[in-house]
């Protein structure tokens, strides 16, 4: 049972208590009294089904200032930021007021990111008109499907087995052409060529043999600034590398 006191009651500041004194008169409350009910009359629908979903953002008028002031300024450096508890719909609030105001705004160009072979941490972006990102994106996915397919095929075909073949002895042809070159080179100056897992190298010749490294430094300081020259002058005065 719920009763209501018709007075309000005396605070005693001293005692931190509520007196009631005998003046005051107890009125029992009827359940209708106590019951909230609805006119459905009033309302201008049938169903909820009639009802538009809310599109504004209630009881948010000093957010959705900042919101709108923070959208107005267009220089570059300057972020919104919104905080809120979680679940409370601040994603889908605030993206539903960007939408509603991207209604009346140019369409934005698309921005994609590709890779840079040059500085693989540095991609570089190309822009290109609205709705055209999706297209270059399912583009790509398919030159590199068909690339996986294509490629591996071409290396294994006799066509290329044969072009790479005829480089190869192209190559060496040459190669053993310039080495020809330079060991004629080498051995005006008494140097014969001599390779190695580091590439080429330029040793003196004693007897009609290579001078091995004792025999090297145990000649004269001028005797090998001599041969060293001669390197230098050999290796320098060759205009073409194997």
């Amino acid at each position: 049972m719920i009763y209501f006191l018709n007075r309000k009651p005396f605070y005693n500041q001293k005692k931190y208590s509520y007196n009631i004194s005998s003046d005051f008169m107890v009125k029992e409350l009827s359940p209708e009294m106590v019951r909230k009910t609805l006119d459905i009359h009033k309302l201008e629908c049938k169903s909820s089904q009639e009802v538009k979903p809310l599109e504004d953002i209630v009881g948010q008028d000093r957010a959705l200032n900042a919101l709108k002031f923070g959208l107005e300024i267009k220089e570059k450096g300057f972020n919104i930021f919104v905080a809120g508890y979680p679940g409370t719909g601040k994603m889908t609030a605030v993206k539903s007021f960007l939408d509603k105001l991207a209604e009346d705004q140019n369409v934005p160009s698309d921005w994609c990111y590709v890779n840079n072979f040059q500085e693989s941490y540095e991609p570089k972006a190309i822009r290109l008109n609205a709705g055209k990102g999706k297209i270059f994106h399912k583009d790509m996915l398919d030159f590199i499907g068909e690339a996986k397919i294509n490629i591996p095929k071409a290396f294994e075909s006799e066509d290329f087995a044969l072009k790479r073949e005829s480089k190869i002895q192209e190559i060496e042809a040459e190669r053993n052409k310039i080495f020809s070159e330079l060991n004629k080179k080498a051995e005006k100056e008494g140097l014969i060529v001599q390779s190695t897992p580091m590439g080429f190298i330029f040793v003196p010749v004693v007897n009609g043999r290579p001078m091995t490294e004792e025999e090297f430094m145990a000649l004269s300081s001028d005797k090998k600034e001599d041969i060293q020259k001669k390197k230098g002058k050999t290796k320098f005065g060759t205009k073409t590398g194997i």
